[in-house]
């Protein structure tokens, strides 16, 4: 079924939300708002495909950690990503996004959540970016500072980045001079916002 006028569709977090999308074309959809873990497995079809869509809001309210094998396609994030070749914009937050209440989210998992990889794979073929090779801004609750100077030399298109926790390098509870010296490198190429370094 082809919907040709929708131009923002916000899903909960009862829907079952590739299950859902599989079933329509949406031509003009240019803005997508979703619920639920970015990594929740979906075994249907590949079909949907979402030529016009610009922003995407992902509400990850319970922010599980990633798994290990992050780049399958199965993934839900994976396969939105994977059908939305001109997607600009993607925010990944929860309903308090601050770095107390991620601190807490991190503590209660034991590692951090990572919802970077995706953003940081490559074609083998080619190397560039493996999805979305026109974004220009990323919103994330948290990033290695390894990965952010990765993703600024991987996409020149790239804007801004905005995260909760920027995690350092470092063993000890502050970043290193160094660290500081890079993220203004950092800077020159992309606008950085963050609420605090954490190890």
């Amino acid at each position: 079924m082809v919907m040709h006028r929708l131009r923002l569709l916000s899903l909960g977090g009862s829907c079952q939300t590739w299950s859902f999308l599989e079933r329509w074309q949406l031509p003009v959809l240019e803005e997508l708002h979703i619920s639920g873990n970015p990594y929740d497995q979906e075994r249907g079809p590949f079909s949907p495909t979402f030529p016009a869509l610009k922003k995407v809001e992902w509400f990850d309210a319970e922010s599980d950690p990633t798994p290990a094998d992050n780049q399958s396609n199965n993934f839900l994030l994976g396969r939105v990503l994977a059908t939305s070749p001109e997607l600009q914009s993607l925010f990944i937050f929860t309903e308090n996004p601050s770095i107390f209440s991620y601190l807490t989210i991190r503590k209660t998992h034991g590692q951090p959540t990572n919802r970077i990889s995706p953003f940081l794979a490559t074609d083998d073929a080619t190397g560039a970016p493996k999805y979305c090779l026109n974004l220009q801004e990323l919103r994330l609750q948290e990033a290695g500072f390894g990965e952010l100077e990765r993703l600024a030399e991987l996409r020149p298109r790239l804007e801004k980045v905005e995260l909760v926790a920027l995690r350092h390098n470092s063993i000890s509870p502050s970043p290193l001079e160094e660290d500081r010296a890079r993220l203004e490198r950092v800077k020159e190429r992309v606008e950085v916002i963050f609420q605090e370094w954490v190890s």
